[in-house]
């Protein structure tokens, strides 16, 4: 088994990548998701918020998207992480690699921390607290 590799995207290649994977995968984001739903989503994530793209060797498997702060306040509450989307290929799904999260959650806070914003709800998440005392992750709204 090879070791899976995430990094937040930083090169136009890694971008590229990761909107490949989307593009690919887009009916399991969503069976109504059409080609510009998807460029779309991969340009807001691109553009307002941070891509961590899992990779098995060359291969890209997985993506987790975020944001520091939300749309509303113009993303300028960064204390608010939301973890948008989380997508795996079929294969790896269920994958405690995969699954253990903590990756992600490790980038959100590094993120945070180099935008000068505490980590609070990353913290939290990683002390697996109940959803309830969760309030600063927000679940993702959906756009229909």
């Amino acid at each position: 088994m090879t070791a899976l590799q995430c990094a937040v995207c930083a090169t136009d290649d890694d971008f590229a990548q990761a909107s490949l994977f989307l593009l690919e995968h887009m009916r399991d984001v969503h069976p109504s998701f059409s080609v510009l739903d998807t460029v779309t989503l991969a340009y807001h994530y691109i553009a307002e918020g941070s891509i961590v793209l899992v990779r098995e060797g060359e291969e890209a498997v997985g993506l987790g998207a975020y944001y520091h702060g939300t749309r509303e306040e113009a993303f300028n509450d960064k204390e608010i992480a939301l973890i948008d989307l989380a997508l795996a290929v079929r294969s790896h799904r269920g994958d405690p690699r995969i699954s253990g999260r903590l990756r992600l959650y490790d980038s959100i806070d590094r993120g945070a921390a180099s935008r000068g914003a505490g980590s609070t709800a990353v913290r939290a998440i990683r002390q697996q607290i109940p959803e309830p005392a969760l309030r600063e992750v927000r679940p993702a709204l959906r756009r229909a």
